[in-house]
C-alpha cells in the first residue's frame, strides 16, 4: 500500500490493533496527552467497527466526539467523524452519522 498517512488499523488484524489501542489509550491517558487518547478512541472504534461490534463502536466514537469537541480539537474531531462515516457505511445507514449528534 501507498506510503501515506494510512492508519495502523488497515494494516494489521482486529485483534492485535485492539490490544496495542488500549495500550496506548493508557499511556496516553497517563501522559496527560488527551488529543492523543481522543484519536486512539478513534482507532479503538475503527477496530469495533470493522469487527462488526456496533454498540462497542458507536460508544467510542461517541467518547472520541465528545472528548474532541471538549478540547476544541479540530483535527481528531475530523477523524472521529470519519469513523461515523465508516460505521454508517458498515451498517447501510447514511443518517447515522446526524444521530450521533456531531455538530453542537
Amino acid at each position: 500500500r501507498g506510503g501515506g498517512r494510512e492508519s495502523v488499523s488497515h494494516n494489521a488484524p482486529p485483534h492485535y490493533n485492539r490490544e496495542r489501542f488500549e495500550e496506548a489509550l493508557t499511556l496516553a491517558g497517563e501522559a496527560g496527552n488527551e488529543r492523543m487518547m481522543a484519536l486512539t478512541l478513534a482507532e479503538l472504534a475503527n477496530v469495533a467497527t470493522r469487527k462488526g461490534e456496533t454498540p462497542a463502536a458507536r460508544a467510542t466514537l461517541g467518547s472520541a466526539l465528545t472528548l474532541s469537541r471538549t478540547l476544541g480539537a479540530r483535527r481528531e474531531a475530523a477523524y472521529a467523524i470519519e469513523g461515523v462515516a465508516a460505521l454508517a457505511g458498515a451498517l447501510g445507514e447514511p443518517g447515522f452519522a446526524a444521530s450521533m449528534s456531531i455538530a453542537r
